[in-house]
């Protein structure tokens, strides 16, 4: 009799949690793990109520995330709002069945099994949980996934999206670097909206790789203030195999310092910097000089020299190297 009703329970769950969508607004939510473990900031008490489905029979309480999370034994699960334009996405992290790399993926809550081409592999050194909220800019929620050595542009969170129509989630470089340090959901949060200015003591706070993807966001007077007194360098170095090395520079400051200049040689190369479809490798430096680097597909290097420190840190060159290779 008792396995009777939990069978009917299962079947009935898909259709409970349809029902529940269809009149529930979006919020912020965290993983039960997260939650648990400090990790991500919880849910308010009716949100959480909210994301479980309460079926009277026998008693019985069924969490869809839970429900999902142990479904395909995944280390961390948290519900993802309009994820891929659907009602109830619920985001996965889990091992690989060989190796050590996790893989991050998505699914509905009435599916049963997993769908390959949704899978994102994650080489991360650990992970302390998911959580799902708008980050700005892009329609719905973003997901973000928090642990150590998450990937080239964070050391402490990557952030996901994904549009409708998107099987594989994509890997938002900018507000991953933009979020670098941050260990929370309210950390995070702190941070936005990315386009307003930096105290002093956020600036003070910044990593390198941090404050130069806030420069994706910027408003055009941030984006000014983040260059040195001396104006910005730019330059374009052509250093084809066995050849001679060739270096063209240009300095912008005062009136030539203009807000085209900021877009074109700053944020625009910031954008370029974070590109996860286009960089392959980013690092940053402190000798012989403060440097951030990123290589590209084709053969091209782009570097941002910093100077000063803390608050007062600022930028004074911007320089891509081509190296003249094609892809």
């Amino acid at each position: 009799m008792k396995q009777n009703a939990l069978a009917c329970i299962a079947f009935a769950l898909p259709a409970l949690v349809a029902c529940r969508d269809s009149g529930t607004p979006n919020r912020e939510h965290t993983s039960a793990a997260t939650a648990a473990s400090g990790a991500g900031s919880a849910a308010p008490e009716d949100a959480q109520a909210n994301d479980v489905t309460i079926i009277q029979d026998a008693g019985v309480a069924i969490d869809p995330v839970e429900a999902a999370r142990s479904r395909f034994s995944a280390a961390h699960a948290a519900r993802w709002p309009t994820a891929g334009g659907f009602d109830y996405v619920i985001a996965l992290l889990r091992p690989e069945p060989r190796g050590t790399n996790q893989s991050y993926t998505w699914v509905r809550a009435a599916e049963t099994s997993l769908v390959e081409a949704r899978s994102f592999p994650l080489n991360a050194t650990s992970v302390s949980g998911i959580s799902a909220m708008d980050l700005g800019g892009e329609p719905g929620e973003e997901s973000l996934v928090f642990g150590e050595g998450l990937n080239q542009f964070s050391t402490t969170v990557a952030v996901f999206s994904l549009p409708p129509g998107r099987d594989q989630p994509m890997d938002d470089g900018a507000r991953s670097a933009a979020l670098d340090g941050a260990h929370t959901l309210d950390e995070a949060r702190a941070r936005l909206p990315f386009e307003r200015a930096r105290t002093d003591a956020e600036r003070s706070a910044m990593s390198n790789t941090a404050m130069l993807g806030q420069l994706v966001f910027a408003a055009p007077a941030e984006l000014r203030a983040m260059v040195a007194p001396r104006g910005l360098e730019a330059c374009r170095v052509s250093a084809p195999q066995g050849q001679r090395r060739t270096q063209r520079c240009r300095t912008y400051a005062g009136r030539a310092l203009t807000d085209r200049v900021l877009e074109s040689e700053l944020r625009q190369q910031a954008r370029t910097l974070f590109d996860q479809l286009t960089t392959m490798t980013f690092q940053c430096a402190t000798a012989p000089e403060q440097s951030c680097t990123a290589g590209r597909s084709g053969g091209t290097e782009l570097t941002f020299f910093i100077a000063g420190a803390g608050a007062a840190r600022r930028i004074t060159k911007v320089t891509l190297v081509d190296h003249e290779i094609g892809e």
